[in-house]
C-alpha cells in the first residue's frame, strides 16, 4: 500500500498519498517520515500557525498548517494535536463528528446536516429486544403502526448493526409515530416515511440478531486517516491476515463469527487445507490463528477483470469476538459516490517492500463509465477507487482487503475487495485501483452467511 508521495526541495508543494499537503516555505533542510513533513527553523507563513505540542513536546511543533485547518475534524498535525482542546458548541447545539456545529433539532431528522452526516449516525438504538429512536434529545419507542413488515423489521435492525428483525407483540403505552411520507421520498430515517409526533399508540418490540457488525470497540479519534499510515490498534477488527502454511498471502475481512472474505484470486485453485487466518492484530505477525476448514468461490468468478473476484473462507471452530476482533457489516445498497471510503492491507509500499504493520489510505470512488476508460474490459460488478497519483493506494498484499465506508447510521460496511491495479503498481500516468463490488455478491454471500 503506498503511503508518500513526491516531495521537492524549498517553496514547492508536498505529497502525502493523494492530499496536497499543508506545507510550505521550509527555511532549513527538510525531511520526510512516514506520514509528515517536519523542517528546521520553520518559519510559519502568513494564514498558517504551527502545530500544537504533541506528546511528549514532540517535534511536531516544527509543522506548518493552514489556520482554517485547526479544529476542522480532520488531523493535520502529528498526534492529531490540531483536533485537540477544540472548544464545543453552544448551548441548543450540536457537534458534528467533524465538530461543525448545527441546531440540537437537526440531530436525526431524516437530512445530512452535518458535512460528514454525522448529525445522522445512532439515531436509533436496540435496548430490551426493541428498537428504540433518537427523537427531540432522548431516545423513544417507535410506534408500530403502518411498520409491521419484514422489509422494515430487517432496516431497523440494520440501523444499530445487526440483521434478522421479528416483530414481537406490541406493547399499550407512548412512542414516535412515524405516517408514510406523501411526497413518495425514500429519505428518512425509515424510507418512505416521516417521523411525527410522541403519542400514545402500541410501540413495537422487535427483536434483532444478537450478532453486531461495522463497529469498534476501542475509543478512537475519528477520522483517524488523512492519509495513509499505520493503523492504530483495534481501528480495523475486521481486517485480518490470510495465509498459506505459514506463508503471507492476502488481505481478508471477517464479516462473520464463522466466515471470512477475500478476494478469489488469492485462493483459487488451491487446496483449503493449507489456509489460515489470523486476526486481533495489526501486527501481521501476531494474533491468533484459526485454520479454514472450507472455501467457497463465487460461481460466476472467471477472472478478476470481470468482477465477482470474492470468496468465503469457513472457520468450522468459530472466531472468537474481542475488542480487536469485530465483523465489518454487508451493504443493504450499492456504494454511493459521494463518501470516503478507506482501504486496508498488508501490501508493499511504494519501493516494493513488504510491511509488518496493518496500513490505511483514504480514497474517493470513481464513476463506472469514468473507470470503464481505463480498463475497457470491466463490468459494473467492479468499483474503482478515483486515484489521481502515480502510485495507486493498493499493490500486492492488499488483495482481499476491503473497501470501506461509513453507512448512513454511522456502522462500517464493506462495499468493495480489493482485485487489481496497474502492473507494478505504478505508471506513466494515474489510474484507479480496482475492487469487486461485495453487493453484486451479495446475493450468493448470504446463501452460506
Amino acid at each position: 500500500m503506498y503511503m508518500t508521495g513526491k516531495y521537492y526541495d524549498y517553496y514547492y508543494s508536498y505529497y502525502v498519498y493523494r492530499r496536497r499537503w499543508n506545507v510550505y516555505n521550509c527555511a532549513g533542510r527538510c525531511y520526510c517520515s512516514t506520514t509528515y513533513v517536519t523542517c528546521s527553523n520553520t518559519t510559519c507563513e502568513d494564514g498558517e500557525v504551527r502545530c500544537p505540542p504533541g506528546r511528549n513536546e514532540t517535534n511536531s511543533t516544527n509543522v506548518c498548517i493552514r489556520k482554517d485547518s485547526m479544529c476542522d475534524g480532520a488531523i493535520d498535525c502529528e498526534d492529531g494535536t490540531d483536533e485537540k482542546n477544540c472548544a464545543s458548541c453552544a448551548i441548543g447545539h450540536w457537534q458534528c463528528k467533524n465538530l461543525k456545529c448545527i441546531k440540537q433539532g437537526l440531530r436525526c431528522d431524516g437530512k445530512e446536516d452535518c458535512d460528514d452526516g454525522s448529525d445522522e449516525f445512532y439515531c436509533f438504538t436496540y435496548i430490551n429486544n426493541t428498537i428504540l429512536v433518537y427523537h427531540n434529545g432522548s431516545y423513544e419507542n417507535v410506534c408500530e403502526n403502518n411498520l409491521n413488515s419484514e422489509k422494515i423489521a430487517n432496516h431497523l435492525c440494520s440501523t444499530v448493526g445487526r440483521s434478522n428483525g421479528t416483530f414481537g407483540n406490541s406493547i399499550d403505552g407512548y412512542g414516535v409515530q412515524f405516517t408514510q411520507n406523501p411526497t413518495g421520498s425514500k429519505m428518512g430515517l425509515i424510507p418512505g416515511f416521516k417521523a411525527n409526533s410522541f403519542e400514545k399508540c402500541k410501540y413495537m418490540v422487535l427483536e434483532c440478531s444478537k450478532e453486531v457488525c461495522g463497529t469498534r470497540k476501542r475509543d478512537l479519534f475519528e477520522p483517524n486517516v488523512q492519509n495513509g499510515h499505520n493503523a492504530l490498534d483495534g481501528e480495523y477488527p475486521w481486517v485480518v491476515v490470510l495465509l498459506r502454511g505459514s506463508s503471507f498471502v492476502c488481505t481478508a475481512s471477517l464479516i462473520s463469527k464463522k466466515y471470512v472474505l477475500t478476494a478469489a484470486h488469492c485462493v483459487d485453485g488451491n487446496s483449503y487445507n493449507s489456509y489460515y487466518v489470523r486476526v486481533g492484530s495489526i501486527n501481521k505477525g501476531k494474533g491468533t490463528l484459526y485454520k479454514v476448514t472450507q472455501v467457497l468461490v463465487h460461481q460466476d468468478y472467471e477472472s478478476y477483470r470481470y468482477g465477482y473476484d470474492i470468496a468465503l473462507l469457513y472457520v468450522k471452530s468459530g472466531i472468537t469476538l474481542t475488542d480487536d476482533v469485530q465483523p465489518i457489516c454487508l451493504p443493504e445498497n450499492p456504494a454511493p459516490l459521494e463518501r470516503d471510503y478507506y482501504i486496508t492491507g498488508w501490501g508493499q509500499n511504494e519501493n516494493r517492500e513488504r510491511v509488518s504493520i496493518l496500513q490505511e489510505a483514504k480514497t474517493e470512488m470513481l464513476e463506472y463509465h469514468s473507470c470503464k476508460k481505463h480498463y475497457n474490459f470491466i463490468t459494473e460488478a467492479v468499483l474503482c477507487s478515483n486515484n489521481k497519483e502515480f502510485y495507486q493506494p493498493s499493490c500486492y498484499g492488499d488483495s482481499g482487503g476491503p473497501l470501506q465506508t461509513l453507512n448512513d447510521h454511522g456502522f462500517w460496511v464493506i462495499h468493495g475487495v480489493t482485485s487489481f491495479g496497474m502492473i507494478g503498481c505504478k505508471g506513466d500516468i494515474a489510474k484507479p485501483g480496482a475492487f469487486s463490488s461485495v453487493y453484486h455478491g451479495l446475493e450468493w454471500i448470504k446463501k452460506y452467511v
